[in-house]
This record gives C-alpha cells, sequence and structure tokens, in this order.
C-alpha cells in the first residue's frame, strides 16, 4: 500500500492490453463465482477502479527490477503469475507525471525494495 501510484497492465492473449493507474491502497475483498472459482477484488474507495483477480488461478508473484526497454530507467514490477508461469496481470510502479519516466514518488522506490526483499524475486501464494 506504500507504493503510491502503480500501473496496472494485462494482457488478453486475444490481442488486447489493458494499462490503467491507480493508487495502490486500494480495498481488498473475495467473491465465489460458481464454477469459476474465488476472487479476490482490489478497488479504490469511489469504485472508479476495480480489479478481480481468480485466485485459485494464481500461483506466484514475482518481483523485478528491471531497465526500461525504452528510456534506461529502472522498472519495478510485480508479476501475478499462474500455474504455468504465465503473467496473468503485471503491477508497477507509475513515475510522477510531473516528472517524467524514471522518476517515481518519494518513498515508492523504497516500499516496493521492501516488499521484494520480504518476499524475495518469487513468492508462492498461499491456496
Amino acid at each position: 500500500k506504500d507504493w503510491g501510484l502503480v500501473r496496472w497492465v494485462t494482457v488478453n492473449p486475444s490481442g488486447s492490453v489493458l494499462e490503467t493507474t491507480a493508487d495502490m491502497s486500494v480495498g481488498q475483498s473475495t467473491f465465489s463465482v460458481p464454477g469459476k472459482g474465488q476472487y479476490l477484488t482490489l478497488a479504490s474507495p469511489d469504485k472508479l477502479f476495480e480489479c478481480h483477480i481468480n485466485v485459485d488461478k494464481a500461483k506466484t508473484v514475482a518481483f523485478s527490477q528491471d531497465p526500461a526497454k525504452v528510456g534506461g530507467h529502472t522498472l519495478h514490477v510485480m508479476r501475478v503469475k499462474d500455474e504455468a508461469g504465465a503473467i496473468m496481470m503485471s503491477i508497477m510502479l507509475q513515475y510522477d507525471p510531473a516528472k517524467g519516466p524514471g522518476n517515481y514518488l518519494e518513498g515508492a522506490e523504497a516500499a516496493f525494495k521492501a516488499v521484494m526483499d520480504k518476499y524475495g524475486p518469487e513468492h508462492t501464494l498461499c491456496q
């Protein structure tokens, strides 16, 4: 929750990519869909942002700090992966829009690193 503004990215295998930004301090709740499984909902208080993750399919969370493909700055990324290791969703620190790529909001990089240090590069989720 201390990461501040993050970019949420999901890639649909049919050919679309959805990216949006929202503060990481979202509320959490769970619900079950008969025949499909248990879901975790992450939502902003005003519900303008909602994300639903099938926790029955999410098996690991991977953390990385990698160079950007363009720009040379460091990307700080958490990836939710399924049993086969396929990426279900990526959540990355969003740079400060007033300062541009590579310039993160105060405290965000340290907060990300603290979580990565706590869980390691890849963490198996409890089922």
